[in-house]
C-alpha cells in the first residue's frame, strides 16, 4: 500500500514525477502526477500499469537503457538522458532522475522525475533539482521509519493490554 505522505508528495509536486512498483515484475507505474501528464501528454489512467519505457518508443539508445538498468539493479539513484516521445509523437530529451524508495528496509518503489532537457539547461540546474528531490525523499524515508516504529509500539502495547486482560480474566475466573 502506497504511504499517504508519499502519494501527497507526488500529487502535489509542481515537477513531473512518476512512481514505479519495484516489487512487481517489469516495475509498472503506480502513480504519476499532473506535471507528468502535462510533460508527456499522457493521462494517469493511460500509463498506470505500464513500464515507463513505453515513452522511449522504438528509439535505439542502448547506452542510456544500460544506465537505467544499472541504476535499477543497483538500487541506486542517478540521472540519465533518454530520448522520449510525447503522446502526440513529439520527441524530447528527458533528463530522468531515479531514486529508490525503501519501506520497512525493503526496496518498494522507484521515484522518477522527468525533466525536458534543452540546450539552455545547466548542470547546476540539474544538481539543484536532484538535491531537492533527495532532500524530500530523505524526509519521507524518515517519516516511514517513524510510522513503522509507532506501528510496532502500538502493536506491542496492544499485545501487552491483551495479555493483561487475559491474566485478569483468568485470575478472576480462578477466584470464583
Amino acid at each position: 500500500m502506497l504511504p499517504k505522505r508519499l502519494r501527497s508528495f507526488i500529487e502535489d509536486a509542481d515537477i513531473p514525477l512518476s512512481l514505479a512498483d519495484a516489487q512487481t515484475p517489469d516495475m509498472p507505474l503506480v502513480l504519476v502526477n499532473a506535471a507528468f501528464e502535462r510533460l508527456t501528454g499522457y493521462l494517469s489512467e493511460e500509463v498506470v500499469g505500464q513500464n515507463c519505457r513505453f515513452l522511449q518508443g522504438n528509439t535505439d539508445q542502448p547506452e542510456a537503457r544500460s544506465e537505467v538498468r544499472a541504476l535499477l539493479s543497483g538500487r541506486a539513484d542517478g540521472q540519465v538522458v533518454l530520448k522520449n516521445y510525447r503522446k502526440n509523437g513529439e520527441r524530447f530529451d528527458n533528463l530522468l532522475f531515479l531514486f529508490p524508495i525503501e519501506i520497512g528496509g525493503k526496496l518498494a518503489y522507484f521515484l522518477g522525475s522527468q525533466f525536458e532537457a534543452t540546450g539552455e539547461d545547466t548542470l547546476s540546474d540539474s544538481a539543484a533539482r536532484g538535491g531537492y528531490l533527495k532532500a524530500h525523499l530523505a524526509t519521507l524515508q524518515t517519516d516511514t521509519r517513524i510510522l513503522k516504529a509507532q506501528t510496532r509500539r502500538t502493536t506491542s502495547e496492544s499485545i501487552a493490554i491483551a495479555a493483561r486482560t487475559l491474566v485478569t480474566l483468568s485470575t478472576t475466573r480462578g477466584a470464583r
